[in-house]
């Protein structure tokens, strides 16, 4: 008995293990981008690229993660994602050209997906039934350990080494995670008569790929002016209606009809793919805010963002704690009004903003994250079948980073049209007439009739216009959170 245990034991930390490898390069590569930008003489739409590559990879094969993982046994497949994750993040830190590193990121993408919904079915039918609920935590607390650390780690790495080391660096924990997975972790059944719709798998690619190219070509192409981005929408928008219609009207659905057929799951896979965007797009913004606006080193710029993992990590003891006798509305409804009031006061910031007030901001806005976690989870499952919990949060996961996808492309477009409006706008201030200009601090500074102080108030009006660009961001966001914070409400424990 004594031995079962342990065994039972090492597979959970084994399949924890798999999670945190993707976790770590999932939140270590933002405070990379700026040195990456550099090293790839990338403008920040291209840089971009390294990001949403690798979460439309991630896209789509997570929704297939389920049935990949049913035909050719859960194991297996597990033991697959790891050693493909590991093979493509070692390429990811040895390329010298942007093409090469967005190709190397949509690999690892797609390799490393099924890392996050097998790693929690595995923790989770580890646990026995009235524990269900713990076992997400415990799961949740490893996920989130990666995540803690991987903004203090990458800033070290980047500092004292170089922005390669942020993808090495997690090639011997994932060598670890496999052969302890390879050896603890017990095989499934495997389903040889299960069949896989791969119209709809096919329509869903496309819809995933166009959308995202649309969104990330836009601004360069000026949206609605360009043919390219009126073709990449209307065949995207086309191939995800069909998408959906065939999982209503085929008799072999890529999301299992029940799925489909329940409310309270739908609700929940709204707020989980809204949740995608709310969740990732601070992790994406800040270490570029801090670096390159704030001036902040890289090793101080990602230590910033520790709070916002210790308060993830203190949310999910609590829900793990008290989530078998409250009702998860309450703490979903809570969180995403603490994300809203978070990003809320991030969006009053100005570029000298202090370490402390970006502290105790990312605190509740990490609190907030984690307390809805969870909930989000237990809320789409409360009139689900068991059965289908590997398929479901498949299926969860593919929403979550579809909506980080689209949320990361959208406010990078975002950010940059609103600088290009602010800055004109700031520019339109700059005449011998304002008054600003004859105290004798700021003429030493921004003389605009000298070649330097003319240098030196264009960089700083850029500098405004970037963080006025941010504060909307961030407001937009807190809005976002907002909105969604009523969407639980309408979730009934009775079978809809």
């Amino acid at each position: 008995m004594k031995d079962a245990r342990l065994v039972v034991v090492f597979a959970v930390i084994s399949a924890i293990g798999g999670t945190v490898v993707y976790e770590i390069t999932l939140g270590i590569v933002g405070v990379a981008l700026p040195h990456m930008q550099g090293t790839f003489s990338a403008t920040p739409d291209q840089i971009a690229w390294v990001l949403t590559s690798f979460t439309v990879g991630t896209t789509v094969m997570i929704g297939c993660a389920g049935w990949f993982a049913s035909r050719f046994g859960r194991k297996r497949f597990f033991l697959f994602s790891i050693a493909g994750f590991v093979i493509s993040t070692i390429m990811c830190g040895s390329v010298d050209s942007l093409a090469s590193e967005v190709f190397w990121r949509l690999m690892q993408g797609l390799l490393g997906a099924p890392l996050m919904p097998l790693g929690q079915a595995i923790t989770v039918d580890a646990f026995p039934d009235d524990k269900k609920d713990l076992a997400s935590s415990v799961w949740a607390m490893g996920a989130v350990g990666g995540v803690v650390t991987a903004p203090v780690l990458g800033g070290y790495l980047v500092e004292f080494y170089q922005w390669r080391m942020v993808f090495l660096i997690t090639v011997p924990l994932g060598i670890a995670a496999f052969v302890g997975s390879w050896v603890f972790v017990e095989e499934t059944e495997r389903d040889l008569e299960r069949k896989l719709d791969w119209i709809g798998f096919a329509a869903l690619v496309v819809a995933v790929f166009a959308i995202q190219m649309g969104l990330s070509r836009g601004e360069r192409l000026d949206w609605w002016d360009s043919a390219e981005v009126l073709v990449e929408f209307s065949v995207g928008s086309v191939a995800l209606i069909f998408f959906f219609v065939r999982c209503y009207t085929t008799s072999n659905p890529f999301v299992p009809g029940e799925l489909l057929a329940d409310r309270n799951f739908l609700i929940g896979a709204a707020l989980f793919m809204l949740f995608g965007a709310v969740l990732v797009l601070p992790l994406v913004m800040l270490p570029l805010l801090l670096q390159q606006l704030g001036g902040y080193p890289v090793f101080t710029a990602g230590a910033l963002l520790f709070p916002r993992g210790i308060g993830t990590i203190c949310a999910l003891i609590i829900t793990g704690t008290i989530a078998a006798k409250t009702d998860a509305r309450i703490p979903l409804v809570f969180g995403l009004i603490l994300i809203a009031f978070a990003n809320w006061n991030m969006s009053t910031w100005t570029a000298d903003v202090s370490a402390w007030e970006i502290s105790w901001s990312n605190a509740i806005q990490g609190f907030g994250s984690g307390i809805t976690f969870v909930p989000n989870i237990a809320l789409a499952f409360w009139t689900v079948s068991d059965r289908y919990r590997t398929e479901g949060l498949s299926f969860l996961y593919l929403l979550f980073y579809f909506g980080s996808a689209v949320g990361v492309a959208c406010i990078f477009a975002f950010q940059a049209k609103l600088g290009q409006i602010h800055r004109a706008q700031l520019a339109e201030n700059i005449t011998h007439h304002n008054e600003t200009f004859d105290q004798v601090e700021v003429s030493s500074l921004f003389d605009p009739d000298t070649q330097m102080g003319l240098a030196a108030l264009s960089q700083e009006i850029d500098r405004q216009a970037q963080m006025i660009a941010y504060s909307n961001s961030f407001l937009i966001i807190a809005v976002v959170a907002l909105i969604m914070a009523p969407l639980p409400l309408f979730v009934t424990k009775q079978r809809t």
